[in-house]
């Protein structure tokens, strides 16, 4: 059964990891004051961007940060 909550624009993994840091850079802050500033865990947030979590809650997160980050689309 496909995976309904991962939109194919932000599939998890290292790669839209290193992208959301990249973005984060430009706009003059980083993953952890990101973070932070929100009251998230970084290392949980990592786990979810990456895909080591993936319950509901973690693919609702990855997709939220995705989207403010990056946009709807890449």
């Amino acid at each position: 059964m496909p995976n309904l909550h991962d939109k194919a624009e932000h599939p998890p993994g290292e790669q839209l990891y290193a992208s959301i840091r990249a973005s984060l850079i430009l706009k003059g802050t980083s993953f952890s004051m990101y973070c932070s500033d929100r009251g998230l865990c970084r290392v949980w947030m990592k786990d979810c961007i990456v895909g080591k979590r993936n319950g509901p809650k973690a693919r609702k997160n990855r997709l939220s940060i995705a989207r403010d980050v990056l946009g709807d689309a890449r």
